[in-house]
């Protein structure tokens, strides 16, 4: 299954422990893959905090 789901990390919004959070919650309802809607993606410090920071936290989630 697949899903959608919304992230602002923009400062003073949805801290990066706050995203992953999200993501293994969904991992746990059975989702195997999720997209991401990250607002101010055009920003770099954004995607930059996505890769670094959030992704080696959820990475493994779900097995292949």
């Amino acid at each position: 299954m697949t899903s959608l789901l919304e992230a602002d990390l923009r400062p003073g919004r949805m801290r990066p422990a706050d995203l992953a959070a999200a993501i293994r919650a969904l991992a746990d309802e059975g989702i195997q893959h999720g997209i991401v809607n990250l607002r101010g993606a055009h920003q770099l410090d954004r995607i930059t905090t996505l890769g670094r920071v959030v992704l080696p936290e959820v990475a493994g989630l779900v097995a292949a």
